[in-house]
């Protein structure tokens, strides 16, 4: 089960839009055992009391559309527009106020990167390149590019290939009773 959930502080007009999920959640743990996961709301709370308004907004029964849902309001909502809104994530986008940028951005002055100056080795520029050359398939599978573009990659071998070829032909998907599926071959 999956709800989203509103919270908020009429006098001070401050809200907080939320989504909670996991196997054992209930609409009515809401403030009684769960107060919210935002360390930032759970802060403003410690600072300016329990929120006056508690709303279970809506109900899923599948937790990625509960969190489809709660990003859908959020970027209607415009929440990193408006004050009144002390959600700062949206979607795994952190929305920083003017202080915390201001903080990052004072920590950061007067380092310099921690390359500076140092040479890259010829290894090094070749794993970067071959990197960069890896386009659609994402910073995530890089580590996979010298097997897919060398000649360690058993599918550039015609005769690997072909044999992977007649296994894979012809087979058809089939769903279970129980909703699993798996492969079968019509003509065998």
């Amino acid at each position: 089960m999956a709800y989203t959930y509103l919270i908020g502080w009429t006098q001070m007009n401050k809200w907080y839009y939320g989504v909670r999920f996991t196997k054992s959640c209930l609409p009515t743990d809401l403030f009684i055992s769960y107060f919210t996961s935002s360390n930032y709301v759970n802060d403003f709370i410690v600072e300016n009391g329990m929120p006056d308004v508690i709303q279970i907004r809506k109900i899923f029964d599948d937790p990625n559309k509960a969190i489809k849902w709660e990003y859908r309001v959020l970027k209607k909502l415009k929440i990193h527009e408006n004050e009144k809104w002390l959600n700062r994530n949206v979607g795994g986008n952190i929305v920083f106020d003017e202080q915390v940028r201001k903080k990052m951005s004072d920590k950061k002055k007067g380092k310099s990167p921690s390359n500076k100056g140092k040479r890259m080795s010829d290894e090094q520029r070749k794993k970067i390149s071959d990197t960069r050359k890896l386009k659609g398939l994402g910073h995530k599978n890089a580590q996979y590019l010298p097997r897919m573009m060398g000649d360690s990659n058993p599918m550039r071998n015609d005769t690997v290939r072909k044999k992977f070829s007649e296994q894979v032909t012809g087979r058809r998907k089939r769903y279970n009773e129980d909703g699993s599926w798996s492969w079968y071959y019509p003509d065998k």
